[in-house]
């Protein structure tokens, strides 16, 4: 799995970070939010039309929140 674009998110907002992901399969997912809240991590895909076009099984959860907390680490908070 690959982060393809990491958008932070300024703080006080409820998530952490909006990441788009290639999955190893090819599988993009979009506009997935990833969010902190203490000490666990939760990713939510997008809604459309009310509901939620796609859940996560908590092995993807824990490499999409490990995948971007090492970026955000590795980003300066000013470079959007």
């Amino acid at each position: 799995m690959k982060i393809l674009y990491l958008r932070r998110e300024p703080p006080g907002a409820s998530a952490l970070a909006i990441v788009n992901v290639e999955l190893p399969c090819g599988v993009k997912l979009f506009g997935i939010k990833v969010k902190e809240r203490s000490g666990r991590y939760y990713v939510h895909a997008p809604n459309a039309g009310g509901a939620g076009v796609v859940t996560f099984p908590p092995a993807v959860v824990e490499e999409v929140a490990a995948l971007t907390r090492a970026e955000l680490e590795r980003t300066p908070h000013d470079s959007r």
